[in-house]
């Protein structure tokens, strides 16, 4: 009875640790610091159409001029919420980014922009922008979310989406 006792101590004290090394997975670790060029595969939104008077979904040609230049920089760990409203820890990166709107180099809004310890996610608000990326997938998304709701009904105010992946070139 001892020995089973102690044989599923054992493994709990092994499962606990492993579960505890894997949320940890990118705390202690600049692993993502580097540079990324990221191209858009897709764009869509909704537009204002001057000959109908209403808003339709539309999908917006890419000509290359979409693309970003992702750069991060570890800043160390920090306390961060999760999901659930928990505390964890997470390796804090500074984001400058390169191409978003018209070339213009921005820095991300908050200057603590963590990546999840468990799920790899970048989370990145810009100016009328906002980026998010997973980075062990290098898929990311641009969200414009201004416009339309302001109650203007006009051709630049037009909400969309991008999609596209990313590489790192350093």
């Amino acid at each position: 009875m001892k020995e089973t006792a102690l044989l599923v101590a054992i493994f709990a004290a092994t499962i606990t640790s492993e579960a505890q090394s894997a949320s940890r997975m990118y705390v202690n670790t600049n692993k993502f610091e580097g540079r990324y060029v990221c191209h858009p595969i897709a764009a869509g939104g909704i537009a204002w159409s001057i000959k109908s008077k209403k808003w339709i979904g539309t999908g917006f040609q890419l000509d290359g001029s979409e693309s970003l230049v992702l750069t991060l920089k570890a800043q160390g760990v920090k306390t961060q919420k999760n999901g659930m409203g928990e505390d964890e820890d997470a390796m804090s990166y500074k984001v400058d980014v390169l191409g978003m709107p018209a070339g213009i180099p921005i820095s991300c809004l908050d200057e603590d922009n963590y990546i999840g310890a468990v799920d790899g996610f970048l989370g990145c608000d810009l100016i009328l922008y906002q980026l998010r990326m997973n980075m062990d997938e290098l898929r990311y998304m641009t969200i414009r979310d201004a416009g339309f709701i302001n109650g203007q009904d006009a051709t630049d105010a037009t909400p969309s989406i991008n999609i596209g992946t990313c590489r790192k070139v350093d």
